[in-house]
């Protein structure tokens, strides 16, 4: 079964931060995130504003209001975004019909989406991030 690019990405990154807890230095984190604070919550998803900020640079935040300014970064929508997004979408269903994802979302309502791997999706986290620092395949 193979991944596409953005597959392997949200499964290592996820990986890296909900498994091993070390994120690269230049990580972007939505305005109000308790960098450098340990906290369950926090270091459980990847969340949805994370993956927008760093795979998706080119999308500029809005400075709407957010309840959760810790989790949500608000983006200005144009067509970069709603790119973004239906590739977002797409591709969390792929991974989560795969079994490797659990996607969660705010009890109550949409107010902030997060991804969880699954045993089977760090399983394959794992072994991408031993392949990645394999030589010659950075």
């Amino acid at each position: 079964m193979r991944l596409g690019r953005f597959e392997k990405w949200l499964l290592i990154h996820c990986y890296k931060k909900t498994v091993e807890n070390d994120l690269p230095p230049e990580w972007k984190y939505p305005k109000d995130y308790p960098v450098g604070k340990t906290s369950e919550f926090h270091q459980g998803y990847l969340f949805k504003s994370e993956i927008l900020l760093n795979y998706f640079p080119e999308l500029k935040a809005s400075g709407k209001f957010s309840w959760y300014r810790d989790v949500v970064e608000k983006f200005v929508t144009n067509a970069d975004y709603k790119k973004a997004l239906t590739l977002y979408r797409r591709t969390t269903n792929r991974l989560e019909s795969k079994g490797f994802i659990k996607e969660y979302i705010c009890d109550g309502g949409r107010y902030w989406t997060g991804i969880q791997l699954t045993e089977a999706g760090i399983e394959k986290a794992k072994k991408l991030t031993d392949d990645i620092s394999l030589p010659g395949l950075a």
